[in-house]
């Protein structure tokens, strides 16, 4: 099993201006995985999953960015917990993880994380979305 640790940014402005300037050069560069891949379920008892703790007001969708692109994982409501689950395609890589704010233009980003078959990974926004800490079990 992997040690724990936790990686807590205080603010995310770097990364959010980054992130809003790649994004309005490319903006077909999101892109939702298919049906087929999104929603298969399995048995097995290693399941990878992004737990994510929403403390703003404002709604937020989730994308991982893998390989230059980015996979919408889902959206969530404002002051919500919700859990997502990390395709096996995408684990073992470099991954980083976002949360773009529906109606803002403030975009966190995580640093770049390899996280492995099994991981749980705890992804908290803060209530202002000026920071936020991640945390990979």
């Amino acid at each position: 099993m992997r040690p724990f640790f936790v990686i807590l940014v205080v603010s995310a402005a770097a990364a959010a201006i980054g992130s809003t300037t790649a994004c309005a050069k490319h903006p077909g560069v999101f892109a939702q995985l298919p049906q087929s891949i999104a929603d298969t379920t399995t048995n097995d008892d290693s399941l990878t999953t992004l737990e994510v703790e929403n403390r703003s007001t404002l709604d937020v969708r989730i994308f991982i960015r893998h390989a230059g692109q980015f996979v919408r994982l889902g959206q969530m409501g404002g002051i919500r917990k919700a859990t997502f689950r990390i395709p096996s395609q995408l684990l073992d890589q470099t991954l980083i993880f976002y949360a773009d704010p529906i109606g803002s233009s403030r975009k966190l980003s995580s640093d770049p994380l390899v996280i492995r078959r099994g991981d749980r990974v705890q992804f908290m926004l803060d209530i202002n979305l000026n920071s936020f800490a991640i945390a990979v079990f």
